[in-house]
């Protein structure tokens, strides 16, 4: 029973590496390609090397379980993955790597025998055996890339072997580790080293960072993206405060804590751009700072939480707002917006660029704020959050603690995205359905005039309701064509797109048509002459300015 299974497996490991040179020196670029579609073995080890990177995993996802149905299947992919890192780096084509993406597993053990079947006991011994032998054959294998520049490593431990092997990469530029456990993992190799990313994946709910000295940076980065769960010692990161220009900071950092972080920014003088968000951003923060100067910064990104802490300088030249708890329900974090670019503008900060997530209705008040105190803004992002309509007002759900005691909220009787500015009703003035859920459904099909027909499965179930296209994004670009709808007249790139970066649901369908797409482009070029560049929906399509028109690769508008 295992014989047999065991020497189907010892097919892909007994490839000699001469072959697959000999294959690649002889054999033109579409002959490749049609031999990767019958060998999946050359599929893996050859193809990749057409575009000079590498990716490969070890495991599907961390939630994988072996039964009877797939564990071959996953025994010859792992093996495959062994054949890999036991010819190709060792041959001359190892030199033609540059970048390596590697996936391993997040659950070390990776599988472990519950059933009392003796024949797939054996078949599980076999997936944990052709697993080993490929963690194996990577750590091994891997210095043998000696053109490797860029290395991204998912669930691998970081432990003594791995940084050996990463000690030996000299030419290693960028590196990525999302990891499960950190062991004595202090110092980043590399003398070229511009990019790091450190980021900790999670395991059962919890972090496994197994020392507090998680990054100790060398001082010729430039870049630091952090992302983690936990707060992060920020002395650890004294060596590298002098050349680093740009640094990211996402949940590793909490308001309530956050006396080193600020020393930290003091000892950066050459810190152009910040981003960050902290861990409690949802949460108002009980200590008072006074607002610390950056005078270095000339780009920010920042959530809600941490707008309030920095005085802006006059070097600022870019702000980006792109998060989600700026709005909730497309009310209560929009005051905190205004009065957010209120501060930039008493300052006198010259913008020039900025990037926004906000509600549909508040797309016009937003550009003509922007008109007003920014003429000079050359670059404008607007992503609209509420992608089947406009906000309606809260329904079983308390305020949010930041609310500001007046807020726009939008007349539902208009259709005219016009804002109006009322008192915001106060937390006890809010009815409370007995079944929030269910009441916002029923809410929901009730108010929603573009709501679909009720349709019926094969069976006599109501299937559940759709809103139809087009939803209020088409509005709002029928009331760009107004002349109310002010822009800053030095726009050059404009970019208006429905849902989170064009992602989501919305994305499958159509948001406007076609010619109301055209006539908004050639409105948009006739009132704003500087306009280079527009992109409009969640498609990213892009039409460009030529002496004839506008057009997206195709005929002129």
């Amino acid at each position: 029973m295992q014989s047999p299974n065991h020497e189907r497996s010892e097919i892909y490991v007994s490839v000699p590496p001469e072959l697959w040179a000999r294959i690649w020196a002889n054999c033109p670029r579409p002959r490749l390609c049609r031999i990767a579609l019958v060998c999946r073995l050359f599929r893996d080890t050859v193809q990749p090397l057409l575009f000079h990177e590498i990716v490969t995993s070890c495991a599907p996802d961390a939630e994988y379980r072996v039964a009877s149905s797939n564990w071959f299947e996953i025994t010859k992919k792992m093996c495959r993955v062994t054949a890999m890192f036991n010819t190709l780096p060792h041959s001359a084509l190892g030199d033609s790597v540059f970048e390596l993406t590697f996936r391993g597993t997040r659950n070390p053990g990776f599988v472990s025998p519950t059933t009392r079947d003796v024949e797939m006991t054996v078949n599980i011994g076999l997936v944990k055996q052709s697993f080993e032998l490929a963690m194996t054959s990577f750590k091994e294998n891997l210095p043998a890339f000696r053109n490797l520049r860029s290395l991204v490593l998912y669930s691998v431990v970081i432990d003594e072997t791995i940084y050996a092997v990463l000690e030996q990469m000299k030419a290693l530029e960028d590196l990525s580790i999302m990891a499960i456990d950190f062991d004595r993992f202090c110092d980043p190799p590399g003398s070229l080293l511009r990019l790091l990313s450190v980021k900790a994946m999670m395991y059962d709910g919890r972090e496994r960072a197994s020392t507090p000295h998680l990054l100790c940076a060398p001082q010729d980065v430039i870049e630091l993206d952090i992302e983690s769960s936990f707060l992060l010692g920020f002395s650890n990161l004294g060596q590298c405060c002098v050349n680093l220009r740009s640094l990211t900071l996402a949940r590793a950092v909490s308001t309530e804590d956050c006396d080193d972080f600020f020393r930290f920014l003091h000892l950066c003088p050459n810190l152009k751009h910040l981003n960050i968000s902290a861990v409690d951003s949802d949460k108002p923060c009980q200590r008072v700072f006074d607002p610390i100067l950056v005078p270095q910064l000339t780009s920010i990104h920042a959530d809600r939480a941490w707008t309030r802490f920095f005085a802006f300088g006059r070097q600022i030249t870019a702000v980006n707002f792109w998060r989600s708890h700026w709005y909730d329900d497309g009310a209560d974090g929009w005051p905190d917006l205004l009065r957010t670019l209120e501060i930039l503008h008493d300052a006198q900060i010259p913008l020039t660029q900025a990037s926004f997530w906000v509600p549909t209705y508040s797309v016009p008040l937003l550009c003509t704020t922007l008109a007003s105190f920014w003429p000079q803004l050359e670059s404008l992002r607007v992503s609209t959050s509420d992608q089947y309509g406009f906000p309606r007002p809260l329904r079983g759900r308390p305020n949010n603690p930041l609310r500001l005691p007046a807020s726009p909220v939008l007349d539902e009787r208009t259709v005219d995205l016009t804002v109006e500015w009322h008192p915001a009703p106060d937390v006890e003035t809010i009815s409370r359905p007995e079944s929030p859920q269910e009441s916002s459904i029923e809410d929901a099909e009730r108010d929603d005039p573009d709501a679909e027909e009720d349709s019926f499965d094969v069976n006599g179930v109501r299937r559940p309701r759709r809103p139809k296209q087009p939803a209020r994004f088409e509005t709002l670009l029928r009331n760009i064509i107004d002349d109310d709808f002010k822009f800053p007249p030095a726009l050059k790139i404009l970019e208006l797109s429905s849902g989170h970066l064009g992602s989501g649901s919305i994305s499958r369908y159509r948001l406007y048509p076609i010619k109301l797409g055209h006539d908004v482009i050639k409105a948009l070029g006739n009132r704003i002459p500087a306009l280079q560049r527009i992109q409009l929906g969640s498609t990213h399509q892009s039409w460009n300015r030529y002496q004839g028109g506008w057009s997206d690769g195709g005929p002129l508008i």
